[in-house]
This record gives structure tokens, C-alpha cells and sequence, in this order.
């Protein structure tokens, strides 16, 4: 089995144990405008009350990418969570490797883990959509807050460890 048919193989099998509404694969060689690299493959698990997890294998990279959209902060709070997803970056020995992101002014936050494709196993799949499915609501929460009162001690996802 080549590396692709692994990470499919991976998330075929993780998705029985995650029980998703559905798996969507997507290996269409170009994404609008942009043309992917050769071998790449998007796969979105779809779950109850809208949240979705990209899956995205980057074969000459030899990662695997994880994203969750968090949703858009409103924008008297923009500066806030965007403090906040600097806070939470920086604290990068305790979130095992996920970090927040903003797509863009005035976009959604994403949040983005990543792992090696080589010996992917659906164990390491679901592990890694479950933690992130599970700081969902934290986050956004966090971000839809009405006050501007500092981040928690304990910030969402730290500690996810895959």
C-alpha cells in the first residue's frame, strides 16, 4: 500500500469508531484556483450540530493535517481572540501540537493539528478528531464571550496529546 491508501485506510476504519454522519473524500487534483501536489487527498468527517474535520494528506510533506473550523469572532472581539490565539500558540509545550489560526481578516479561527502520515493508524485518527471535536464548544464559547476578561488559566485544548 502506498502512503495515500494508509491515511485512507486509517480514516475508513477510525471512522467506525468515531461514528461520523458521514466521511467525505475528495482526490480531485486541483481546489478552484489552486492546484494541489500530486498524491494529495482531502477526506471531511461530518458530525452532529455542524462540525467538521478536514482531513488533508500532504504526501510530499509525509503530514497529515487536521482542522476544525472554531467560527468567526465578532468584531468588536477581533483583537481579543486574536491576543488569545497568540496567548494559546506560545504555549506550545502544553497544547501537543494544535494550534489556532485566523483565516483571514475577518474570517473563521481554525483550529490545526498535524501528525506524520508514516504508520498512521486509525487509533492516532481518532484520537486526533476527538480531542479536537471536544474544544469545540470551549472555544467557541471563548470567543463569542461578550466580555473582554483575560484568557483562563487553563485555555482550551491544552493538553491534547495524540
Amino acid at each position: 500500500m502506498d502512503a495515500s491508501e494508509i491515511v485512507r485506510a486509517a480514516l475508513v476504519e477510525a471512522a467506525k469508531t468515531l461514528d461520523p454522519l458521514s466521511l467525505i473524500e475528495d482526490d480531485v487534483e486541483s481546489d478552484g484556483d489552486m492546484a494541489r501536489t500530486e498524491g494529495a487527498a482531502s477526506w471531511a468527517f461530518a458530525f452532529e450540530g455542524d462540525d467538521v474535520i478536514v482531513v488533508d494528506h500532504a504526501p510530499a510533506e509525509r503530514r497529515v493535517y487536521f482542522t476544525a473550523v472554531i467560527g468567526a469572532p465578532p468584531k468588536e472581539r477581533r483583537l481579543a481572540v486574536y491576543e488569545l490565539l497568540l496567548q494559546y500558540n506560545a504555549h506550545w509545550s502544553e497544547t501537543g501540537g494544535v494550534r489556532l489560526a485566523g483565516e483571514g481578516a475577518g474570517g473563521p479561527i481554525l483550529q490545526i493539528y498535524d501528525m506524520q502520515a508514516d504508520g498512521l493508524t486509525a487509533g492516532d485518527v481518532a484520537a486526533a478528531v476527538s480531542g479536537l471535536l471536544a474544544k469545540l464548544p470551549e472555544w467557541r464559547a471563548l470567543i463569542e464571550r461578550k466580555d473582554d476578561a483575560e484568557a483562563p488559566d487553563a485555555m482550551p485544548g491544552a493538553g491534547l496529546r495524540v
